[in-house]
């Protein structure tokens, strides 16, 4: 017998970056991709399963995407800085189009003491998944795509950080 998963990904895309002074620039990208999935392939051999089950299996799936982002990072002050962005993408699939608009922030704020301090957001959306099967004794993962009856999934994030440049750091 023989098992696989298969994954192929064919993309073209163009990024342009504008810097528009000392303290912004912005940078534009269009993303065109085709993404093929053969998630279960299988095929026995000399395996007697009856009449009714296939000896093969060779799914395929496959659909479109396209995808645009503008971001803008600046500098407000000479401790305040900002980043800003939207981004839009679409699957196109046989019998349905997915689309998602992305919004994401993030501000920095720099102290005297070379601390650097940040809260951002950002909108995902991911079209494809990671499927796991333990139970055969083997961990399986399979990777698959979108499809009539499987959306994309989207999540909202929120992180705050610090960080602090330890090669700023006096040495004594």
């Amino acid at each position: 017998a023989s098992t696989g998963s298969k994954v192929s990904d064919f993309t073209a895309k163009q990024r342009f970056e504008i810097s528009t002074g000392v303290s912004n620039s912005m940078v534009f990208c269009l993303d065109l991709a085709n993404h093929v999935f053969y998630p279960d392939y299988y095929k026995l051999i000399n395996i007697n399963l009856g009449t009714n089950l296939p000896d093969s299996r060779n799914n395929r799936y496959e659909f479109f995407s396209a995808s645009a982002y503008i971001e803008d990072k600046f500098q407000l002050t000479a401790w305040l800085g900002m980043n800003g962005g939207l981004r839009y993408s679409s699957q196109f699939l046989k019998d349905i189009t997915y689309y998602s608009v992305e919004p994401r922030i993030e501000a920095v704020a720099k102290t005297p003491d070379d601390i650097s301090y940040s809260l951002a957001y950002s909108r995902m959306s991911q079209p494809v998944f990671q499927l796991t099967n333990t139970g055969q004794g083997l961990p399986i993962d399979v990777w698959a795509p979108v499809t009539k009856n499987l959306r994309p999934s989207k999540a909202d994030q929120w992180s705050a950080g610090a960080k602090k440049d330890l090669r700023a750091l006096p040495v004594s």
